[in-house]
């Protein structure tokens, strides 16, 4: 008897901690939503999977850029310090969540899958916003995008934008669906 109470027991606990993770996820999701403004659950489960909170969100802006500068499978000096100046235009503290959060990125190559989450989030945020906005949002990104493309100079640092680096501009700018 004893035995099949343990076993319940054990099972019962499962299940709480399922349900705690899942009451935390939708805590999470519900964060993310009123930081960002959208209400895509899948776009927001897809950010909360790659690891964006929403004390986090502001390192969200620089996905792209981390992206474009590793396009080319080098993260040069002068691209990191283009990211960085980056951060401090969007406001990103050195102490917080989202600095170290872009820390992880530039010493360690981030999953393709938070790339998707970004692409996701923008999707969304493109049927949030007014077509004005999202344009404005796209054209601000990608210049921020090829200030880190061409920091590195290309190939002995003549040539700007390899073609690694133009193919990600392509697919971040194919991320913005502009609504008429």
């Amino acid at each position: 008897h004893s035995l099949e109470n343990r076993y319940f027991h054990k099972h019962d606990q499962e299940l709480i901690e399922q349900l705690r993770a899942h009451d935390q996820e939708e805590a999470g999701i519900q964060k993310l939503a009123e930081a960002t403004g959208i209400h895509d659950h899948d776009a927001l489960k897809d950010l909360l999977d790659a690891g964006i909170r929403a004390d986090s969100i502001i390192s969200l802006s620089l996905v792209p850029l981390i992206f474009v500068a590793r396009a080319d499978k080098t993260l040069d000096d002068k691209e990191q310090d283009a990211i960085l100046d980056a951060a401090i235009d969007a406001g990103l503290q050195p102490d917080s969540p989202s600095h170290d959060l872009l820390t992880s990125w530039l010493v360690n190559e981030p999953d393709p899958e938070l790339l998707e989450a970004w692409r996701h989030y923008i999707n969304a945020l493109c049927h949030e916003l007014p077509k004005e906005q999202i344009a404005n949002l796209q054209q601000h990104l990608l210049a921020r995008c090829t200030t880190v493309a061409e920091a590195a100079g290309g190939f002995l640092g003549r040539g700007g934008i390899s073609d690694a680096e133009r193919q990600m501009l392509g697919h971040i700018e194919s991320a913005f669906v502009l609504n008429d």
